[in-house]
């Protein structure tokens, strides 16, 4: 692969980590030398699930042309540099690092990486290059997001990934949203419903509660963690299993709508990122597996976290409009299809 950068954009749900995984297990297969390829993650818990994801498609069945060894190395939070000889035994290897455990390299990596793939791209641009690219600046990049807009640096992103990467089947002269809707008919991507509710509207029918001040913060009032725990309700009583609500940002009002969601007799659980991170991942382990049937979150679910079989998600944000990249990435934990191991509808609301 020659020195290069490269975006690939697929919409949330799509299934990017694993198109871009299983075009580098490709690539290593058809090398006729080891490969050798740095998976950078922009937090520390998604580095156990892209190991996770990466082992599972290597051992999948397929037609192996002499490259059936590989090192899965994670090296992170750790303190521990790999060195060169850990490269040298002719193996192929897949490296999964933040870009901290990169920078504490100094300017002197283990090996001369042919790939350099970034997850999220759209995060920390400048902190990809400070931390990583000024260290391995002739490898090739993939940069992978579904979201570019939400990068801070639009200039320094484009300089950085200047071919734009798309399924060849997908694009064929079509637009954005023509893309979406023919992963969808192809079962990739889910089909949804977005039902829109304006706050002022649900309180008079929800909670008959005529001191709903509009001007005054979401987490301060009654109405909507009533509305809110109302249509959750509502949800899981047409037969929706796995909800995702996303709150204002207040950690009150997510442990409150996740209380009164139990007390109607549905396990619901909070997740935000001030959480022990074992905490956090015990939690979104009971939510995969049937355990728990709503999770109550502000951030923190956005996206880099796999939660394969969401049917319904509940949006409670000011001021959030259906063409923000924010909405765009809630939406998208919910409209990974069959194909892609999801569900094949995702029914949303959104409170504004």
């Amino acid at each position: 692969m020659n020195d290069g950068s490269s975006l690939l954009v697929l919409p949330t749900g799509a299934g990017k980590t694993r198109t871009a995984m299983e075009a580098i297990r490709g690539y290593i297969d058809s090398s006729t030398s080891p490969i050798h390829v740095l998976w950078i993650v922009h937090a520390i818990p998604l580095c156990s699930q892209a190991e996770h994801a990466f082992e599972k498609i290597w051992v999948a069945e397929r037609a192996v042309t002499g490259n059936s060894n590989l090192w899965l190395n994670k090296v992170f939070d750790s303190g521990i540099t790999p060195t060169r000889e850990f490269y040298k035994d002719g193996n192929p290897s897949f490296t999964i690092s933040t870009p901290d455990s990169v920078d504490s390299w100094g300017n002197d990596p283990p090996c001369h990486f042919d790939l350099i793939v970034v997850d999220e791209a759209h995060h920390g641009i400048e902190e990809q290059h400070n931390r990583v690219f000024s260290k391995l600046p002739h490898t090739h990049r993939l940069g992978l997001t579904a979201t570019p807009r939400l990068t801070t640096n639009l200039v320094r992103f484009n300089q950085t990934y200047r071919t734009l990467i798309y399924p060849e089947q997908y694009l064929q002269g079509r637009s954005w949203d023509q893309q979406q809707q023919k992963m969808i008919e192809d079962n990739y991507l889910s089909s949804y419903d977005i039902l829109d509710k304006q706050m002022n509207n649900e309180a008079a029918d929800f909670v008959r509660d005529d001191r709903y001040n509009v001007r005054r913060p979401w987490h301060n009032q009654s109405a909507p963690i009533s509305i809110g725990s109302s249509l959750v309700v509502e949800m899981h009583q047409e037969g929706l299993e796995k909800i995702l609500v996303f709150c204002d940002p207040r950690t009150e009002q997510c442990e409150v709508i996740a209380s009164v969601i139990r007390d109607q007799g549905i396990p619901a659980e909070t997740i935000y990122g001030t959480l022990p991170r074992d905490t956090r991942n015990s939690r979104i382990t009971e939510f995969n597996v049937g355990r728990t049937n709503v999770l109550v979150s502000m951030n923190v679910l956005r996206e880099g976290v796999d939660l394969p079989l969401v049917d319904g998600i509940l949006i409670m944000r000011r001021g959030l409009a259906n063409d923000d990249p924010m909405f765009t990435q809630m939406i998208g934990r919910g409209l990974r299809g069959p194909e892609s191991g999801g569900t094949p509808h995702c029914k949303i609301y959104h409170i504004t």
